[in-house]
């Protein structure tokens, strides 16, 4: 039966991360042993997460002192080892200290941190106490974890949230919208003053600050839409469409009988390339198949093809087009 680590231990073997991975940026052989490494325990992601951030405040501090940035090898660099490494989590809270920030044992006091990924982009976040954020094209969140709670912001687009198990809530801000849990999986999209979550795991509160009502419980297979005016709509989804609406988690788009208007929102969210629909009743007409989130001339072409249209490019616009029957 194998011995399970401590957290000494695994604090003391990702500060020895945090540093090989500063000294040896873009290395494909580190990168392949961090994975192997990351995936023996789900607690360390978050220890190296922690690590890293008592590596960035130890070099802020030494700059603030205006002294040399750390240069490897040297006697910098094997006290800064000294520093991290020794005493696992209490040398973390050592070098966090040159900056006057503290680390807690379980979530790390640390200044609120911004995620962003550009269009067409998908990124995947661990986060200081083990949960996992996938940000989906054009997202923007902020995390901070302070004052006993695990907070979110999604200021814009679209994420996956793999809530790790904590005593402390985990909760996401969209707008006004609060999403309150303690371990879920569940993906939350914040559009035209809407947010809108499906929950695949676990269970969710959801409402809207100031809005005086009730929250709504969310579990496993539930998909809402709230307003922020506090108004909402929930639904239960099967597999299938849950497979489809976290379709571009693998850079895909799945159309089920969606109307070609809501299939090109989808793509334009993806692409410089824009796809416009000249006629009203193209719009209108449903689709169904599996394409490339990145790949939006085939949707048009494919579009062209099933519903006798045509396509015209123009640039980064690629139009459809079909003539108005008389």
């Amino acid at each position: 039966m194998q011995r399970c680590e401590s957290a000494t231990e695994i604090d003391d073997t990702a500060a020895v991360w945090a540093i090989r991975l500063e000294e040896r940026q873009c290395d494909p052989d580190l990168a392949s042993e961090l994975d192997v490494w990351l995936a023996g325990d789900p607690r360390r992601s978050g220890a190296l997460l922690r690590a890293q951030a008592a590596l960035c405040f130890l070099q802020r501090g030494r700059a603030l002192e205006g002294t040399e940035a750390f240069a490897s090898p040297g006697p910098a660099a094997i006290n800064r080892r000294k520093l991290i490494v020794g005493g696992g989590a209490a040398g973390l809270a050592a070098a966090a200290g040159i900056a006057g920030v503290s680390f807690i044992r379980r979530v790390p006091v640390v200044p609120s941190l911004h995620y962003a990924t550009l269009m067409g982009e998908v990124l995947r976040v661990p986060l200081q106490d083990g949960t996992v954020a996938t940000l989906n094209t054009a997202t923007q969140i902020d995390v901070a974890f302070t004052g006993g709670l695990r907070a979110v912001s999604l200021i814009a687009g679209e994420a996956l949230f793999e809530v790790a198990e904590d005593a402390l809530p985990f909760v996401v801000s969209s707008g006004p919208v609060r999403f309150k849990t303690l371990r879920t999986t569940c993906s939350i999209r914040r559009r035209n003053a809407k947010s809108s979550i499906l929950v695949t795991e676990g269970t969710v509160d959801a409402w809207v600050s100031k809005a005086g009502q009730a929250p709504v419980h969310l579990k496993a297979g539930n998909s809402a839409l709230i307003s922020d005016d506090g108004t909402h709509r929930v639904t239960t989804v099967d597999s299938a469409e849950i497979n489809r609406q976290l379709a571009w988690r693998t850079g895909e788009i799945f159309l089920t009988g969606q109307t070609v208007e809501e299939a090109v929102e989808e793509f334009n969210r993806y692409s410089a390339h824009k796809i416009l629909v000249a006629n009203v009743a193209l719009a209108h007409e449903k689709v169904v198949g599996r394409f490339r989130s990145d790949q939006p001339e085939a949707f048009a072409n494919a579009v062209a093809t099933t519903l006798q249209a045509g396509v015209v490019r123009d640039g980064n616009v690629i139009r459809l087009v079909r003539a108005t029957l008389r």
